[in-house]
């Protein structure tokens, strides 16, 4: 925020909520909903509008860190790069999620088993059963957040429908988009955050008929930071590394649905509460470890199995 009044940007972005207070134990935010801002119905997921007004937030919060990087390099790393650590996808935490996502991906493979045709199963299943099968998989994420210059900026880190709130015009268009819920933050690709919301939150039907516009829209969003505060020329081929790193972090994107797809679906009372005594401090040696939501559901099935087919169809999972 200090950085946009210092440039004086025509577009701002401000699709946070404001904090009036942040000590190491409390956070005291503005509530969204005074302005009328709602959340969206997570089982429903993005149709193109909602999703297309995200991606321009994003661009836009993406664009602050790739101008900033240039501009005050060392304020940057400072208040960002240096001071932001991955809390969820680090080496610290495998032994305690190793077997979270060992379970998650056999779920998911059960789910595939039940969802494709016999002729499917060796194009399909064979490369899924391949992809989860690292040594650790869980430690095969961790490795795919390290951030990776010169595209690296500050993500949000949790990407999903009911982390976005929208507000509305008369009309019933979307006039302001607030992004909440930043404690997963992290330091690295753009396409991190991008493959998680498109992966968890959209049907394969928008992606095949949207995809190639709603990046357009992403990109023109940060182009138009990077022109605003004149940094466009230290990034000349921006738009083929950006369009290389969504491809890249497809996986990643992939890894992310496992584990939120059946949350996603799930009905109410079997989502996973994140904040009981067993969860809460990793480093005291909870009594039980955590488990993955166990959904069966069809639209669960359907989303994986759709998510897979396309990723293989795309030459993204091999």
């Amino acid at each position: 925020m200090k950085y946009q009044e210092l440039k004086k940007l025509v577009e701002t972005f401000n699709s946070v909520p404001k904090c009036y207070l942040a000590q190491s134990d409390i956070v005291i935010l503005e509530d969204m909903r005074c302005k009328g801002f709602t959340m969206l119905d997570r089982m429903k997921g993005l149709d193109f509008n909602h999703c297309r007004a995200i991606l321009r937030v994003l661009g836009k919060f993406h664009g602050l860190s790739l101008s900033m990087k240039v501009d005050e390099p060392d304020k940057f790393k400072e208040c960002i790069s240096d001071a932001i650590n991955e809390v969820y996808y680090k080496s610290e935490n495998e032994l305690w999620y190793k077997g979270y996502y060992r379970q998650a991906a056999e779920n998911a493979e059960k789910m595939l088993e039940a969802e494709l045709t016999e002729d499917e199963k060796p194009k399909y299943l064979d490369k899924f059963r391949k992809f989860v099968n690292h040594e650790s998989f869980f430690g095969y994420m961790v490795g795919l957040v390290s951030p990776k210059e010169s595209l690296a900026v500050l993500c949000h880190g949790d990407c999903w429908t009911n982390n976005f709130l929208f507000q509305y015009a008369q009309d019933g268009s979307i006039s302001e988009v607030s992004i909440v819920d930043f404690q997963l933050a992290r330091y690295g690709s753009p396409a991190l955050d991008l493959v998680s919301l498109l992966y968890c939150c959209t049907s394969v039907e928008l992606r095949k008929q949207y995809l190639p516009e709603l990046l357009e829209e992403y990109y023109d969003s940060i182009v138009s930071v990077l022109t605003q505060t004149d940094c466009l020329n230290h990034y000349p081929d921006i738009r083929q590394k950006l369009y290389e790193e969504v491809r890249e972090y497809n996986v990643f994107g992939l890894g992310v649905a496992l584990d939120m797809i059946p949350i996603i679906t799930c009905d109410s009372e079997l989502a996973p509460d994140m904040y009981t005594e067993d969860t809460i401090n990793m480093d005291d040696e909870p009594s039980k470890e955590p488990y993955p939501v166990m959904t069966t559901s069809n639209l669960c099935r359907q989303m994986i199995a759709d998510l897979v087919k396309e990723l293989v169809d795309n030459g993204c999972l091999t």
